[in-house]
């Protein structure tokens, strides 16, 4: 009699345990914290740039045409800030659009460039970048597909490029 009361508490203990592992298998497994490799991506970054490559196709060649767009161009400037506490925030000509809080949904190294997803909860009325934004850092230069380039401005005008501030 004392095993099987044993048993049953043993059995409701696993349970419990079971059903406190849950919640660390389903939201633990996202990074959001600037560590390691991701340390010098905190701070400021300026927009310098924005580049894309066209390729002319000739009868039997093709050439090919670099597109650089440069802020005064545009007649504004763009920032890009990560803050502690997982928020980074963004800025046109110093005011800012919007701040958020971020989670890094992946990221991999490659040749000496880290490769980053990462997800923000942005309206898209202030920023329309489907909560999303892909980041490549190497050589103190930061690439962002959509800012300032396609989420603020809606035009696209290829990769946007950044230098620490």
């Amino acid at each position: 009699m004392k095993n099987l009361k044993f048993l049953i508490l043993l059995n409701a203990m696993k349970r419990k345990l079971f059903l406190l592992c849950i919640p660390l298998l389903l939201w633990g497994c996202e990074k959001d914290l600037f560590v390691d490799e991701l340390a010098p991506l905190e701070g400021t970054w300026g927009w310098e740039y924005s580049y894309w490559l066209e390729v002319n196709w000739l009868v039997f060649d093709y050439e090919y045409i670099h597109h650089y767009r440069y802020p005064s161009e545009d007649g504004f400037n763009a920032q890009v800030s990560f803050f502690d506490g997982n928020r980074m925030s963004f800025r046109i000509d110093d005011e800012e659009i919007t701040e958020r809080k971020f989670k890094v949904r992946d990221q991999y190294m490659d040749n000496g460039k880290l490769y980053l997803e990462i997800k923000v909860d942005v309206n898209k009325n202030d920023l329309d970048i489907d909560d999303k934004l892909e980041l490549i850092y190497y050589n103190d230069t930061l690439q962002i597909n959509r800012f300032p380039h396609d989420g603020y401005t809606g035009e696209n005008h290829g990769s946007n490029y950044f230098t620490r501030r």
